[in-house]
Order: C-alpha cells, then structure tokens, then sequence
C-alpha cells in the first residue's frame, strides 16, 4: 500500500514537472523513484536473506542486504549527479516558463485546498484538546 502511495505521488510530481519545468519538482520526483526501487530492492533483499544457508550459500544469504545498501546509495548518488548537472545547465540555459505560469488565475486553487485541508484537519485537533 506505501508502495503504491508513493508511485503515485512520483507520477503527479512527474506530471507538476511537466508542466512547470520546475528544478525544485524535479529533484523531489527524482528522490521519489529512488525511495520507490529502494523499497522493491529492500523488500527483495529481506526475503532474500531469510533464505535458509544451501549448498550454494554454505553461510546464508544474509550478504544480499550489503549489496542491497549498495546500490541504494549508488542511487542516490547518481540521483544527486543528475540534479547538480539539471541545476547548471539551468543556471546558464534561460528557461521559458509556460504562459499559463505567468498568469495568476490558478493561485486561488491551492490556497483555496490549504484552508479546506486546514479546517478539515482542525476538528480532530479540537476534538482531542476539549476531551482533556
């Protein structure tokens, strides 16, 4: 279920990024699909190594969590890469921004879903401070 949460969140960031052409939108959906295959990796790896030792694995296969962390962290560092070389080209590349940016029609719309998130999410905090 967390798994499925966050590849949808990867795909609305992906399609924010589309339409902004955001660095910022960029680098958090980048850091989306790396949580994404660290999560399939890591699931992967724990089935793995609770594997019972074999005639192959004399020790078991608890090593597979190593190689797992590994190439986590050759993720993230490959990740990282990317956004440093997006953030340079970038800063010596103008960018167009889209028309529709520049207008401000659509500014009511998330203010407008902040106050409906902040009022729905006020009447537990209500509820539980006048139980007290």
């Amino acid at each position: 279920m967390v798994i499925l949460a966050a590849i949808i969140l990867f795909i609305i960031k992906i399609i924010a990024w589309f339409l902004t052409s955001s660095l910022a939108i960029l680098t958090d959906a980048m850091e989306s699909i790396v949580n994404i295959v660290a999560a399939f990796l890591g699931f992967y790896s724990l089935n793995l190594s609770a594997k019972p030792k074999d005639a192959d694995h004399p020790y078991g296969h608890g090593k597979v969590e190593f190689l797992s962390a590994g190439v986590e962290g050759s993720l993230v560092i490959m990740a990282g890469f990317y956004i440093i070389y997006k953030a340079v080209q970038s800063f010596f590349i103008l960018i167009r921004l889209p028309n529709w940016i520049s207008e401000f029609s659509w500014l009511p719309l998330p203010l407008l879903s902040i106050l409906l998130l902040a009022k729905f999410l006020s009447r537990p905090v209500k509820e539980i401070i006048h139980c007290n």
